[in-house]
């Protein structure tokens, strides 16, 4: 569900009204979840300046409006591209049937993340 602005203005003017109340509201956040890279990219464009942080599996992009936060949340599957970047060696227990666990050391490969260094162009006045 969409946020109509006018409603925004409305829970300002009610939490104006009631500062006891206002006091008692935590994490005012909003969040706008994107699915693409474009929508991403466009969702950023019209940001101006905001903080970068590298959330595990998303990137979250957030402009801080005092007390309260306007987060674009995507995830990196979609905005990025998932590199190998090498290989480690594991141990692992296998089961097979009808017989103890036994001990395998095994190769696996090791990804990462590659992200462009700027996820933004110049803001949309």
């Amino acid at each position: 569900m969409s946020v109509n602005p006018n409603d925004l203005r409305a829970l300002a003017d009610f939490l104006d009204e009631r500062p006891a109340l206002a006091e008692r509201v935590y994490c005012p956040s909003l969040h706008i979840i994107e699915i693409t890279r474009d929508g991403w990219l466009a969702a950023l464009q019209h940001f101006g300046s905001f903080q970068k942080e590298d959330a595990g599996p998303q990137l979250w992009a957030t402009r801080q409006f005092g007390s309260v936060e306007l987060k674009v949340i995507a995830s990196k599957e979609k905005t990025c591209e998932r590199v190998q970047v090498g290989e480690r060696v594991v141990e692992r227990e296998v089961y097979p049937d009808d017989v103890k666990p036994t001990i395998e050391t095994v190769t696996e490969p090791v990804y990462e993340w590659m992200c462009p260094p700027s996820w933004i162009a110049e803001p949309v006045a």
